[in-house]
């Protein structure tokens, strides 16, 4: 169904444009940290910083969610900018998460976070 919608409100030119760029490219560098009672994201060019604490104490998920969660709140925040970037560079400590968005592919329960990140991604052609 997910793709079935994508592939509707799609402009049809280019679903997915993969090409490879540089660090020194990004229009955009934000850096994401995440542990078990918070998380939060830095962007030096915009000088601004954004953190979140969890209200249950006792963590619901496991720290890789609440990191793919914190990527994910950085794209959300990056593509409503004004000029929001193509090229978006985000550095995490977690080699997993990266995976996951390199590979285009989640262990389930991450599913539905990775298909949310990937439409927020595709609706403003962003490139992670």
């Amino acid at each position: 169904m997910w793709l079935m919608d994508t592939m509707e409100s799609s402009t049809g030119i280019f679903l997915l444009d993969s090409l490879e760029w540089s660090a020194n490219g990004a229009d955009l560098t934000i850096y994401c940290d995440t542990c078990l009672h918070s998380l939060g994201f830095y962007a030096p060019s915009h000088n601004v910083a954004y953190y979140a604490k969890f209200m249950d104490i006792l963590s619901l998920h496991s720290i890789f969610y609440y990191k793919a969660l914190c990527i994910i709140s950085a794209i959300a925040w990056a593509i409503q900018l004004k000029n929001h970037p193509f090229r978006l560079l985000i550095f995490t400590d977690s080699m997993n998460t990266v995976e996951m968005f390199h590979l285009l592919s989640a262990q389930s329960g991450y599913i539905d976070l990775l298909l949310h990140a990937i439409g927020l991604l595709i609706l403003t052609t962003t490139s992670l």
